[in-house]
């Protein structure tokens, strides 16, 4: 049984508490919502859990994130939003992110019936065909254009040491296009990376079991084997603790976050899906060491263990990566002829 304070009901108690308090605290606050895992009632993986509130917020001009622990267990993952974010409600159904996020999301805070309205224009056709085609073709477009910066480095080898922004749209890239597939998928269509790969194997088994093993083969993890990640995964927490004591403005090594990426990897590898944490580690990883210099051993090794330690096996990397896109791109092209989808 799961702790008391992590039950479903005792989770969107805290969420209504911090949506109150953010109310008071907020007179431009237009709505207060509950999107992710916990608003489609999944259970929390490995005893830690986030709650992904979106505020609307009159008052702000650009998208702001907030942090807050709420207990040992639990803590508040925010994002405010202007308005204008959700003005066009056609757009916002056919995104790869806010269509999902909308659909399932509960609410919390909404006097003006503002985000009922919104909501209400995302679900009414939100599982036709064509609106489920065009959200897994914006993610597959979202993944090409983070493709873009890699792509000098197909033929000819990238600079050495790896620089952390190139490794970084590399992991953009992957993760968009595995998205692109699980969106077409009856899988929860809001991809969080910690369950992001083992997400992406189920769609590969409904809809091309290859696509898998391609990701595998770009991540530089084809040939590795289950053992192998856990010296890996002890690399990774020595950084990301290291990092965390420094002090970092990045929200994807927050201190509040350490727990909950931790016991996710750890409940991951224990029902045997450790290959299946290797893309949040690294893509969290790259952020740890980003701004040290010389990098340290422990990235340096894990750069080694899957195939980017030179600027050769990066490369690679890159041409698997394009090979990759391709496959989702013709999967989707499929399925859309399946469907009948006009595009």
């Amino acid at each position: 049984m799961l702790p008391l304070k992590i039950e479903q009901t005792n989770l969107l108690r805290l969420a209504r508490d911090y949506a109150a308090r953010q109310a008071a605290a907020r007179p431009s606050l237009r709505c207060a919502v509950l999107t992710g895992s916990v608003a489609r009632g999944e259970p929390p993986l490995g005893d830690a859990v986030d709650l992904d509130i979106l505020m609307v917020d009159d008052s702000v001009v650009a998208p702001q994130a907030e942090l807050a622990r709420l207990s040992d267990f639990v803590f508040v993952d925010a994002l405010i939003v202007p308005p204008t974010a959700y003005a066009d409600h056609k757009a916002v159904r056919v995104h790869h992110h806010t269509g999902p996020m909308i659909n399932s999301a509960l609410l919390l805070y909404d006097p003006r019936h503002y985000f009922d309205i919104l909501q209400a224009s995302v679900r009414a056709p939100y599982s036709r065909a064509d609106h489920i085609y065009a959200r897994a073709r914006s993610a597959q477009a979202a993944a090409e254009a983070a493709y873009e910066p890699l792509a000098a480095y197909r033929e000819d080898p990238a600079p050495e040491p790896l620089p952390i922004d190139l490794l970084m749209a590399f992991h953009d890239t992957l993760y968009l296009a595995a998205s692109a597939a699980v969106l077409l998928t009856a899988q929860p269509d809001s991809t969080g990376p910690r369950k992001m790969m083992v997400r992406f194997e189920g769609a590969a088994r409904q809809l091309r079991p290859e696509l898998y093993g391609r990701f595998l083969g770009a991540l530089g993890a084809a040939g590795l084997a289950p053992a192998e990640v856990e010296p890996l995964f002890a690399a990774w927490l020595t950084q990301y603790k290291a990092a965390s004591k420094r002090g970092t403005a990045n929200p994807l090594i927050h201190p509040l976050k350490r727990g909950y990426y931790e016991r996710g990897i750890r409940a991951l590898m224990a029902e045997g899906h450790a290959i299946n944490t290797l893309w949040l580690m690294e893509h969290t990883f790259a952020v740890c060491v980003r701004d040290l210099r010389p990098f340290p051993d422990e990235w340096t090794q894990f750069l080694q263990t899957t195939g980017k330690a030179s600027g050769a096996e990066f490369s690679r990397r890159v041409q698997e990566t394009e090979a990759f896109l391709a496959l989702v791109d013709e999967t989707l092209v499929n399925w859309a002829k399946r469907e009948s989808v006009e595009w």
